[in-house]
Parts: C-alpha cells; sequence; structure tokens
C-alpha cells in the first residue's frame, strides 16, 4: 500500500472540501511529522502516512453532517460519544477510510480510531499518529514543547506526557473525558515505572 495512491490532488480537493483548507493544512503537516517519526521508530512509513493523511477526514466543517455520516457508514454512536462529541471524527474516519477507500489495514485504522482519545497497548503506529497529531508544527498550546522535546528520547513517555495534558486541559474546561484515555494514560504511566 503507497502513500501516493492516497495522496494527491483528487483527495486533496475533497478533503478540503470536507475538512476545510484550515484543518488540511494541519493533515498535510500531521503526514509530514508522522513519516518523520515513522523512520524514527522504524514503523511502516507508507501506512504512517496514509494513517495521518486521513485521521481528520471525519471532521466535517458542517458540524450537523457527523451524525447524517455516522448512520450514512454504519458508526454506532455510543453513549460515551454523546458525552464526548469532540473524539466522533476519529471513528468515523477509519469508517470512511474502509468504506470509500478500501482500506483494511487494521493498524491504520486503530491509528486514525484512537488518535484523539489514545488506548491501552497501543502500536508504534497509533503513537506516531497520537503523537503527530498532537506535536505537529502548528500546534503552540501550552505543553506541546515538553512533548517536543521528548519525542526522540522516549515516544511512551511523550505519549504519557501528552495523555496528561489532554486530560488536564478537559478537567480545567469541564469538559467529559473519555474512558479510552483514562485507560491508556494509566497504562503508560506504568509501562514507564517499570
Amino acid at each position: 500500500m503507497k502513500a501516493r495512491d492516497y495522496i494527491n490532488s483528487d483527495n486533496n480537493k475533497l478533503l478540503i472540501e470536507n475538512i476545510g483548507e484550515k484543518r488540511f493544512n494541519h493533515t498535510i503537516r500531521v503526514v509530514e511529522t508522522a513519516e518523520k517519526l515513522a523512520k524514527f521508530y522504524e514503523t511502516n512509513i507508507e501506512s504512517a502516512k496514509i494513517a495521518a493523511y486521513f485521521h481528520d477526514c471525519g471532521k466535517f466543517l458542517d458540524k450537523s453532517l457527523i451524525w447524517s455520516k455516522a448512520e450514512k457508514y454504519g458508526l454506532d454512536i455510543e453513549d460515551e460519544m454523546r458525552q464526548s462529541p469532540q473524539i466522533i471524527h476519529g471513528f468515523l474516519a477509519a469508517k470512511i477510510i474502509e468504506n470509500d477507500y478500501g482500506i483494511e489495514d487494521i493498524d491504520i485504522l486503530n491509528s486514525i480510531r484512537y488518535h484523539t482519545t489514545g488506548r491501552t497497548n497501543m502500536s508504534t503506529l497509533e503513537k506516531v499518529i497520537y503523537i503527530s497529531d498532537y506535536i505537529e508544527p502548528g500546534r503552540s498550546f501550552e505543553g506541546v514543547e515538553i512533548v517536543r522535546d521528548m519525542i526522540y528520547k522516549n515516544l511512551d513517555m511523550a505519549l504519557y506526557t501528552a495523555l496528561n495534558q489532554t486530560i488536564n486541559n478537559l478537567i480545567v474546561n469541564d469538559i467529559y473525558i473519555a474512558k479510552n484515555s483514562f485507560l491508556a494514560r494509566n497504562y503508560y504511566l506504568l509501562e514507564y515505572k517499570r
């Protein structure tokens, strides 16, 4: 599976139409970051570029579309997703690329599915996509430099730190926290302490 088969002008136009130019530019930066991290951590570079390219394809400019698209693609909206609608786009994006592009690689699908929440026992590719989305050069929130500084030293520690920062931000802003995020955070806390 080659990234160039998916990353092309036709798909670029469709992505821009669906997610907007600003998010598309973010997507391209995530692809570039994921490619570097995939090389460094010796995981499949083509898979990383594909997963990064499609990671936000379910994050529509018209937010009302998410419900009809979820129905169209057979995404079961769980109660937790209703409490935390910002996580739906990853699960929806995985459905979209499986149905519309025939991508069945479970590692790519999981990397997209969990790029917002994380989960326990993530593959290297899943970690690369999560972190690439978190640290891409256009991000400028408090704490991002800490994760950028550690990314080439310890992938799990960078992931753990990013999960902690995300959870702290959700708490400060009184936003529902998906259970996968808590479970992932605790899993990597224990992994790091071993």
